[in-house]
């Protein structure tokens, strides 16, 4: 998708991302809306300069034992398909279950979740 400013300036951004919440050089968090876990994989499209981690938790904000932001493993660098993980861990069973994602990043760009 792109915009014209005037006859000769175009702006563009890859698709999809066009809205994102970012922390800069100073950490940040949030947590995601309830999802359902369609796959045994949680993604997301993020453009990670810094680092991400991410926690699973129940729809009220418990922390699922083995998913802490300590277990899961850092998410850096640009890319689409980044796929989170955990020490020793699968999001496999909580396949069709609500669950929200806690994330804490520095110097990162998140535009979608999705499973």
């Amino acid at each position: 998708m792109s915009f014209s400013d005037g006859p000769n300036s175009v702006s563009s951004w890859p698709k999809h991302r066009f809205v994102g919440l970012a922390a800069g050089k100073t950490a940040g968090g949030f947590f995601s809306d309830s999802l359902f876990l369609q796959s045994g994989e949680i993604c997301i499209d993020a453009d990670v300069r810094g680092w991400l981690r991410a926690e699973l938790c129940d729809i009220w904000g418990n922390k699922k034992e083995g998913f802490h932001l300590m277990d899961c493993q850092e998410v850096t660098g640009d890319a689409t398909h980044h796929v989170l993980k955990w020490e020793g861990e699968s999001t496999a069973n909580f396949i069709y279950e609500p669950v929200r994602l806690r994330f804490e990043f520095y110097d990162a760009t998140v535009y979608s979740v999705f499973s």
